[in-house]
């Protein structure tokens, strides 16, 4: 291989990697003319002819993640339909707190019979108006159980909110975490093309087997295939983040993050204080409450109601006008609702069971979350420390051997392929860490504050 071309190689190679560990957020349209002769022109036309796609829909506002949740917040059904729930429970509980009727009777007698009572000149008739009373505080009751039922809707809502926007926060994460994918494989596909390139000029020189050539051009398509994958799982984050609003991919165009940026996990201590009051326990705490408060509401049913009843009295045989009045209570000779009683404590104890063994779970699923979370971010740390650029300056240092003579093929590829592992192992630990943070912030319904990472 002639001496420029050896420089050009080494150029190309240390330009390409250069920027790999960067890993722009955004993809990029790259143009490059064609490098090879047959195979890599039909893969770089393809290549352009996507890329253009994705460049032409993106607009000139970033999506920012509070964005995408502003949005979510506003348009979701799950949300609007917690929200109409809470509402109804309202309605509810205004309901629970009128209080019974009062009922107007009128009663006919002594009419239409034999004798003295033929005709209505007997007639004697009564207007009476009667009301319940309830005794035993049973309104007072009905309001407590429908003020609990409303702070348990509205508790459902915050809940709910918080699963949703944990949900919004891991799809907008995919969506950087595609685009970064997209970026990476276009690199590597523009370093394939290159390599190919050259290889084929060394063939062509007479200083490469042709074996080697067709070992780079697999290498290409395999790099195309990849490519093409990246390109479908970007289009189709995109899809799944607009439908957390509803809303289609053309909605945005360009998403705003850096998943290099790693928001900081807080000490043990402080998490623990934020469990207690996290939204998923403080929900089932209001539960308990409201089975406390059914209990409440059996035990005021135990005590009857009277009814207390005037009215006016008019005989027509005398046409004398009298008033009455009267006083009625069931007799508590059957039904004295202790089953209901019973029922209803059972429920709350159910609700307390409950609520502990939420409690032992959701601390189990925290820890175990934080702890990984703390070991990926150690992992993530010594990648871009130490393992990126150490495959980074072994893969230059074997690509210029290569052209020297000194490695073969294998060594190259191998190279190549340890670089290429370390860097897809990069990504996956700033989606793993990424996910179990936003697990994280789902359970204890809080957000931490970002460093840099």
């Amino acid at each position: 291989m002639p001496k420029q071309a050896k420089f050009a190689f080494v150029a190309c190679v240390v330009c390409l990697f250069s920027s790999l560990p960067c890993f722009a957020v955004e993809p990029h349209a790259a143009n490059k003319e064609a490098v090879m002769a047959d195979t890599t022109a039909a893969i770089n036309a393809t290549e352009t002819q996507q890329y253009s796609t994705i460049s032409s829909s993106q607009s000139s506002t970033a999506l920012t993640i509070e964005d995408a949740i502003q949005r979510m917040l506003a348009e979701n059904h799950k949300l609007k339909a917690q929200q109409h729930a809470v509402q109804a429970t309202d309605l509810e509980g205004q309901q629970f707190s009128v209080r019974p009727n009062p009922e107007l009777a009128i009663e006919v007698e002594e009419f239409g019979g034999s004798g003295d009572y033929s005709g209505s000149d007997s007639l004697q008739a009564t207007l009476s108006l009667s009301q319940t009373l309830e005794l035993g505080g049973k309104r007072a009751r009905r309001q407590q159980l429908a003020e609990q039922q409303r702070r348990v809707a509205e508790q459902q809502l915050v809940v709910t909110r918080s699963n949703l926007i944990s949900e919004t926060t891991a799809r907008f994460v995919a969506v950087l975490v595609a685009n970064k994918q997209l970026h990476l494989a276009q690199n590597q596909l523009d370093q394939a093309a290159t390599v190919l390139s050259i290889v084929n000029e060394g063939v062509a020189a007479g200083n490469k087997a042709p074996i080697e050539a067709l070992r780079f051009k697999s290498l290409a398509t395999q790099a195309q295939i990849r490519y093409q994958t990246a390109l479908t799982t970007s289009e189709n984050s995109r899809l799944v983040l607009a439908s957390s609003w509803n809303g289609t991919a053309s909605d945005f165009g360009e998403v705003g993050g850096n998943l290099r940026v790693l928001p900081k996990l807080p000490l043990w201590d402080e998490i623990e204080q934020q469990l207690e009051r996290s939204p998923l326990l403080t929900l089932r705490q209001q539960q308990h409450q409201l089975a406390q408060a059914e209990v409440a509401l059996q035990k005021a049913n135990r005590v009857n109601n009277i009814t207390v009843e005037m009215g006016l009295k008019n005989d027509r045989s005398t046409n004398d006008t009298a008033l009455l009045a009267g006083l009625s209570m069931p007799l508590a000779l059957f039904d004295r609702n202790k089953s209901g009683v019973a029922a209803a404590s059972r429920r709350a104890s159910q609700a307390e069971a409950q609520g502990h063994a939420v409690r032992q779970q959701q601390r189990q699923q925290v820890l175990t979350t934080y702890r990984s979370a703390t070991l990926v971010r150690q992992e993530i740390e010594a990648l871009t420390s130490d393992l990126i650029p150490a495959a980074q300056t072994v893969f230059e240092a074997i690509s210029y051997g290569y052209t020297q003579g000194k490695f073969g093929v294998i060594e190259v590829l191998d190279a190549q392929g340890r670089l290429f592992d370390s860097e897809d192992r990069y990504i996956a630990a700033l989606i793993r860490y990424h996910q179990q943070f936003s697990e994280l912030t789902r359970l204890l319904g809080n957000k931490f504050t970002e460093d840099k990472g």
